[in-house]
C-alpha cells in the first residue's frame, strides 16, 4: 500500500517485498515475542535427554509447511535408523482418516496425499500424527526430539522456529524466505533443499558435539532476537 509510509519488518525477505511495492517506505526491525512457556524453558534441550532418532514437525496440515517433504525424508532415514520418528501436532485423527464427499468438499486432498506416502514406503510406524497441543506440550514434545524440523515451501520468520532456536535445540530447515536472515548454516543450524533433508538430520543423528554446537548457538541466537 503506497499510502504507508512505516513498517515493522523481522527478515530481509519481508523488507525486500515492502521496499519492492513501496519504495519509500521506513522500515523498522521488529522481533516477535514467544508464548511464555518457551521463555520458561530457555535452554534445557538436551541431546541425552532426547529420545534417539525423533524429528518434531510443528505443523502438518498447511500444504507449504512441507510435511510431504518430511515423510520423504523418513523413508530415506529408515534405510540407515528403522527406528526413526516424526511426530507432527494438528492433524486429528478424524480429520486424517475422512474420505468420500466430505473429504473433497472440505478441501482436504493434501492429506490424502499424506496418506497415500505413509501407505507407499510404509511409515505407519514412522510417522506419528498428534492432536492439536497446547504452547506446554509443543515445548515438552520439542525438548523430547533429536532434531526440530521445518521443511516449508516458503516462510518468513516461523514462530516455531524461534521457539525452538529458544529451547537451544538444533534445527535444520529449508533456505526459504527469511529463515535464512536468522538460521545460518553450519553456524546456528543446517539448511538443506526438500531432498537433501534426511541428509542433514542424519548427520545431527549421529554426531552429538555438532548437534549441541548448534544448539548453544541457536539458544543465543534466539536471546537476541526474542527478549521478553
Amino acid at each position: 500500500d503506497l499510502t504507508c509510509r512505516y513498517f515493522f519488518c523481522r527478515t530481509d525477505w519481508d523488507r525486500m517485498w515492502v521496499k519492492n511495492y513501496n519504495p519509500n517506505a521506513c522500515i523498522y526491525q521488529g522481533e516477535e515475542l514467544l508464548r511464555s512457556v518457551f521463555y520458561e524453558k530457555a535452554g534445557q534441550w538436551n541431546k541425552d535427554n532426547a529420545v534417539n532418532h525423533s524429528i518434531f514437525m510443528p505443523s502438518g496440515f498447511n500444504p507449504v509447511k512441507g510435511l510431504h517433504h518430511a515423510i520423504m525424508a523418513v523413508a530415506k532415514l529408515k534405510e540407515t535408523y528403522p527406528d526413526v520418528t516424526l511426530r507432527v501436532p494438528g492433524i486429528p485423527m478424524n480429520i486424517y482418516n475422512r474420505t468420500g464427499l466430505v473429504y473433497r468438499l472440505c478441501g482436504e486432498e493434501y492429506l490424502g496425499y499424506v496418506r497415500h506416502l505413509i501407505d507407499q514406503y510404509p511409515l505407519h510406524d514412522n510417522v506419528i500424527l498428534l492432536p492439536r497441543l497446547s504452547a506446554e506440550d509443543m515445548a515438552n514434545e520439542m525438548l523430547c526430539a533429536n532434531v526440530f524440523l521445518s521443511p516449508s515451501s516458503i516462510d518468513n520468520s516461523p514462530n516455531a522456529v524461534g521457539e525452538a532456536m529458544m529451547l537451544g535445540q538444533p534445527i535444520v530447515s529449508t533456505p526459504v524466505g527469511g529463515v535464512t536472515s536468522f538460521v545460518h548454516h553450519e553456524e546456528n543450524g543446517l539448511l538443506a533443499e526438500p531432498e537433501e533433508l534426511s541428509n542433514a538430520i542424519g548427520r545431527l543423528f549421529d554426531d552429538k558435539k555438532l548437534a549441541t554446537r548448534l544448539a548453544s548457538n541457536a539458544y543465543h541466537t534466539a536471546l537476541q532476537r526474542h527478549r521478553s
